[in-house]
């Protein structure tokens, strides 16, 4: 009875720090995984890139929510680095993996539709940026209001680039409406919905408009010491469009 006691112990202790060193492990994956995203945000892609390779099948063991995040945020490093084949692939990896997981699943879809639109394949872009649409707007669990936010916005811009002016206004006005509403009106992603917008208002000669919605952008940039410099130069493509026009 008592060497069954002593073995029981031994067995709990043993599952314990089994425990312990998978949550250990688990802990330590997800620091450096969040830490590459800060090494990122300072311009140092290819150094994320390698830190990320490196700690994605510990995430896969460990944290499978984090390992697909870090699918996603590989593609996108991958893609900003100009290596288009590799960012298509690990976006379409993450979003194949990732359908029970539906906030996950919508962003590996709108990334990997935004590779499809830097190619000009628009048609295919807009398929599978509806379905995202139709996925985040029958699911709530997990799922922000930037998430739809998102997808409706390169959903506009995919209908911009194929022409479609009028829808992509709509979507990238319905896009506006979430962000004002969830977030409030000095949200700094707002700033590239209304330049998107603003650019469709001037492919619509709908130069009032385009003005407007640039100095909205300006606007929130400066209360958030972003860059201007891009809004403003959209703004002079616009002026010398109106006093053509």
């Amino acid at each position: 009875m008592k060497i069954y006691s002593i073995s029981a112990a031994l067995l709990t202790l043993f599952i314990c720090f089994t425990s312990f060193a998978k949550q250990s492990d688990s802990t330590k994956a997800v620091t450096i995984f969040e830490d590459a995203i800060e090494i990122a945000r300072n311009g140092q892609f290819r150094k994320a890139l390698d830190i990320q390779l490196k700690v994605l099948d510990d995430l896969q063991k460990f944290n499978y929510t984090k390992y697909l995040n870090c699918l996603n945020q590989i593609a996108q490093y991958h893609f900003r680095l100009g290596e288009l084949s590799e960012a298509e692939l690990y976006a379409k990896k993450a979003y194949k993996l990732s359908d029970n997981y539906p906030p996950q699943n919508s962003q590996s879809l709108q990334f990997f539709c935004f590779i499809y639109i830097t190619n000009g394949a628009f048609e295919e872009a807009i398929a599978q940026l509806k379905e995202s649409v139709h996925i985040l707007e029958n699911q709530t669990e997990g799922v922000k209001p930037l998430d739809k936010a998102d997808a409706l916005q390169i959903l506009g811009t995919a209908y911009k680039n194929n022409g479609e002016n009028r829808l992509a206004a709509t979507l990238l006005k319905e896009s506006i409406s979430i962000k004002s509403n969830a977030y409030g009106h000095d949200f700094p992603g707002l700033v590239s919905t209304y330049n998107e917008l603003a650019n469709v208002n001037t492919n619509l000669s709908e130069y009032d408009e385009a003005l407007k919605n640039i100095n909205a952008g300006i606007s929130i940039s400066k209360k958030n010491d972003f860059d201007t410099d891009y809004s403003y130069y959209q703004a002079g493509v616009v002026y010398s469009l109106y006093y053509e026009y």
